[in-house]
């Protein structure tokens, strides 16, 4: 088996018990904000990549699209981290509103990785698997995090 199947594996079992045991419990808060903590610095991956791949097969168009694009989910993740916040102090009336924001900023991370692969035109292989292996395992986590959202949002469905 590849390494890249074990690690989807595992993601879609801490998913699923996430989903079965957060319920409309408070708890999810928590499962958030441990998702959003690993995923804020798990963003620096995509920089990272961006600086050992200079020089390489890859066009500098790319790897400023792939810099801007990291840039961009760490900004959105630090905006969620944010609201998950407010939502842990706010009252019963606001959370909903806030509730709201949080899946939008999520929906906004999952359009920006998702497009990131599509866009990119990397012809050597390697290279290719490399950064999408790295943004597959990142959308992963924010798919689990999507997933959380809408248990204690009734007015909501799931993103999947």
């Amino acid at each position: 088996m590849k390494k890249g199947s074990h690690i989807k594996g595992v993601l879609a079992i801490v998913l699923c018990l996430s989903v079965m045991f957060t319920a409309c419990s408070t708890t999810w808060v928590s499962q958030a904000e441990q998702i959003v903590a690993a995923l804020i610095p798990a963003m620096s991956n995509i920089i990272a990549l961006v600086a050992a791949l200079q020089g390489k097969s890859v066009s500098a168009q790319d790897l400023q699209m792939i810099q801007n694009a990291g840039t961009q989910a760490g900004a959105d993740l630090q905006l969620i981290q944010s609201l998950i916040a407010q939502y842990r102090s706010a009252d019963a009336t606001a959370k909903p509103g806030i509730l709201n924001k949080i899946q939008s900023a999520i929906g906004t991370v999952q359009t920006n990785l998702s497009g990131l692969l599509a866009s990119l035109h990397i012809k050597d292989a390697a290279t290719q698997a490399k950064i999408t292996a790295v943004v597959g395992i990142l959308l992963s986590e924010v798919q689990s995090l999507a997933a959380i959202v809408p248990l204690v949002n009734p007015n909501a469905s799931p993103q999947m």
